[in-house]
């Protein structure tokens, strides 16, 4: 294994830590840091292409379960909004209604 194939694997592992406690901003961060290994990765593959291969394909797994996630976490969040949003908008009808 490669040095940049063992610090992706690494920081798949952390991706995966961070997305089971839905610690959205270590994500974020660990995401800019996959992005550039990767990178360096991809431009290193033409020594051992299957290595870096290996190393990538785990990763894109991961990341659809992160989006798939993300997407939950955002739909809930903005259903959250809205009832918040109903909420408010009752209170103040019933505040204007008052005698």
């Amino acid at each position: 294994m490669t040095d940049v194939t063992k610090r992706i694997a690494d920081v798949q592992q952390a991706m995966r830590l961070a997305l089971s406690n839905d610690d959205w901003e270590e994500l974020s961060t660990l995401d800019l840091k996959c992005r550039t290994l990767v990178e360096e990765a991809v431009a290193d593959a033409s020594r051992n292409q299957i290595i870096v291969r290996d190393a990538i394909i785990p990763l894109l797994e991961l990341y659809k379960h992160a989006v798939a996630a993300c997407e939950a976490h955002r739909d809930q969040i903005a259903a959250e909004l809205k009832g918040f949003n109903r909420q408010k908008t009752s209170a103040q009808a019933y505040q204007n209604c008052q005698f």
